[in-house]
Parts: C-alpha cells; structure tokens; sequence
C-alpha cells in the first residue's frame, strides 16, 4: 500500500481551488450587474435547475 507523499500541496490546492470562483458564478454576477436582482436569481435557478 502506497502511502500519502504531497498531502500538504493537495490539501492546499484543493482550498484554492475551492475558494476561487467558477464560470456560473461569474455569470450570475455579471447579469446581476447587467440586468438586476431578479436576472441574478433566474440565473441560480436555471444553473441549479
């Protein structure tokens, strides 16, 4: 059985990746900027959904 050797760089690397934000997110925020509240929360439905 092979132990962990880079657990400290995946445990860091999984927090980036975690804490920097995605395509939708930006999406919802550019509409929410663009178009309104109610653009921003029909984007996180139709993403959820």
């Amino acid at each position: 059985m092979y132990g962990v050797i880079n657990f400290e760089v995946f445990l860091i690397t999984g927090i980036l990746l975690n804490l920097i934000p995605g395509a939708d997110t930006m999406y919802i925020v550019g509409r929410s900027i663009a178009q309104g509240r109610n653009a921003g929360v029909y984007s996180v439905l139709g993403i959820c959904s």
